[in-house]
């Protein structure tokens, strides 16, 4: 189910998404609609990418600093480590962000220069290398926020895939922005209640057979993910100061995130129009109306600079905005679901003679959990059995609602 309108999605997911918007931005460099045959890769430079973002309240502020590749070359993002980064406000407030171990630069959750609505933000960093880039200093704006998130569940055919879908859609209103040329930037992550197919009776540790109990205690999880949709909009192409009802994003049946309970949060940006515009430029160059091959970004026009490298380009932006979120729950929906975790064949290890089949194992598959089928124990792999392994958590998010 698609919707068209003056939204712009992009195939990406802010805080996560901006996380990883040059993660992929890195395979497919902004990649176009050209012609199919390979493109033409002279360009490539071993740019610097700087994924920057800096939001509303205490704690805003990450970074990621990593090396353009070319497409034949990537296997992983090459993070530049040891960076000094700094943002700084117009009231004179300084803040060095401090470096993660997995290459990203966070501002002070507690004590860290705060987003307030009104300042400028400028972001410099200093490389290893001697290299100064720094952004133009971006005015943060004030978020008039969500007024309301509502979910209608629809049904349907889909003629693409000849079979039926069901899901939410999900729609957004905003209150009235007080200021002109309001501009806005939607974040979504979900959060999702599923479980397992089967219990867990029994597990084997490399020496012997043990009950399991509770024999569901590992059926049931939660998951938190970024939904990789970056979702731009203009409303004063139609003369608004809000967002009245707007069809935004699409829940479907092709997973498991709506078999039991689900939460959808959306972050809420208001950013300035050079933000908006670079973003919706980003859009239509990633957009395919085909295959989708790579390309550098020259042409798009960002807000960062070497400060003493005259024509040397470095990619990224750095997002300066207001901040709101919400969330809203919705309960499961009918079946059909369409998606495949990969589980139809399992092993049988018990009674004998099958037990020498648990004895060949090896300590990273321990401990090995089984169930009953047929009368038999069975062996799934972990992903099949334990929600755990599907990156869930078992403890309820205290914001969850049931």
């Amino acid at each position: 189910m698609k919707i068209k309108s003056k939204l712009f999605i992009r195939s990406i997911g802010l805080v996560r998404l901006f996380m990883f918007v040059f993660y992929l931005l890195l395979i497919s460099l902004f990649a176009s609609c050209v012609k199919e045959y390979a493109p033409h890769q002279t360009k490539y430079q071993d740019l610097l990418v700087i994924d920057a973002l800096f939001h509303e309240g205490p704690g805003a502020g990450i970074v990621r600093i990593s090396k353009s590749l070319p497409v034949k070359e990537f296997t992983k993002p090459v993070w530049i480590k040891g960076c000094q980064v700094m943002i700084k406000d117009d009231a004179g407030n300084v803040e060095y962000l401090k470096e993660s171990p997995n290459g990203f630069y966070y501002t002070d959750t507690l004590n860290g220069i705060s987003g307030v609505p009104g300042r400028k933000y400028q972001l410099i960093v200093s490389t290893p290398a001697g290299e100064v880039i720094e952004s133009t200093e971006e005015l943060m704006r004030k978020d008039a926020g969500i007024a309301e998130l509502r979910a209608e569940y629809s049904s349907g055919y889909d003629n693409n895939k000849y079979r039926p879908y069901n899901g939410y859609q999900f729609y957004i209103s905003t209150n009235e922005q007080l200021q002109d040329s309001t501009y806005y930037l939607w974040q979504l992550e979900r959060t999702f209640k599923f479980s397992m197919s089967s219990d867990i009776v029994a597990y084997y540790d490399g020496v012997s057979l043990h009950n399991f109990y509770p024999i569901d205690s590992l059926k049931v999880c939660f998951k938190t993910e970024a939904i990789k949709k970056l979702l731009v909009y203009d409303p004063t192409t139609l003369n608004e100061k809000s967002v009245k009802n707007f069809p935004f994003y699409f829940e479907d049946n092709n997973s498991e995130v709506l078999t039991m309970r689900y939460c959808l949060k959306v972050s809420q940006y208001t950013v300035s129009k050079k933000t908006y515009q670079y973003w919706s430029n980003i859009k239509k160059m990633i957009e395919a109306q085909g295959e989708i091959y790579t390309q550098q970004p020259y042409q798009v026009e960002n807000n960062l600079r070497y400060r003493n490298a005259d024509g040397k380009k470095v990619l990224g932006y750095f997002t300066v905005g207001g901040k709101s979120e919400e969330r809203i729950f919705v309960d499961k929906i009918v079946e059909p679901f369409f998606y495949d975790w990969g589980c139809g064949k399992s092993i049988p290890v018990y009674p004998p003679p099958l037990w020498p089949t648990l004895l060949k194992t090896k300590p990273s598959d321990w401990p090995i959990y089984l169930y009953t089928l047929s009368g038999e124990a069975v062996w799934y792999p972990k992903s099949c059995i334990d929600c755990r392994a599907r990156n869930g958590f078992l403890e309820k998010p205290a914001y969850w609602k049931d």
